[in-house]
């Protein structure tokens, strides 16, 4: 939290628009959602790092830190972004795939009793003639 600067008034905007971003990727789950998550993602995180980038160079500039701290600082910021962007498009991904298992589950379990009646008639029609 330090490296969005929970020092900074305006870090709680940072927070809600990371809530704001993953609400609106993970709200409705669709197969053309999933194709354009890459966009989705890049799009959050160029609006989420203008907002960041800004808070950690108020910081700097507070804390008088040298240009090594404020460089290790915006990368960090950077990576921990880039890490909960790749969990969003993660979690998205799972729950196209808990969708599909869900139909595949029931198409399976019909396609099973099918086949379990046919492989008793077979039995029956294999020992009967």
């Amino acid at each position: 939290m330090a490296i969005l600067g929970h020092d900074v008034d305006e870090a709680p905007l940072v927070l809600e628009a990371l809530k704001a971003f993953e609400a609106e990727a993970l709200s409705s789950v669709s197969v053309l959602k999933a194709l354009r998550m890459g966009a989705i993602t890049r799009r959050g995180r160029t609006f989420l790092s203008e907002l960041m980038l800004p808070l950690i160079e108020r910081q700097a500039a507070q804390g008088h830190w040298p240009a090594a701290l404020k460089q290790d600082r915006r990368e960090a910021a950077l990576l921990h972004l880039e890490r909960y962007l790749a969990a969003i498009r993660k979690a998205s991904a799972f729950a196209i795939y808990e969708r599909l298992f869900a139909v595949w589950h029931m198409l399976h379990m019909p396609m099973f009793c099918v086949l379990v009646c046919i492989v008793l008639v077979h039995v029956l029609a294999v020992h009967l003639f």
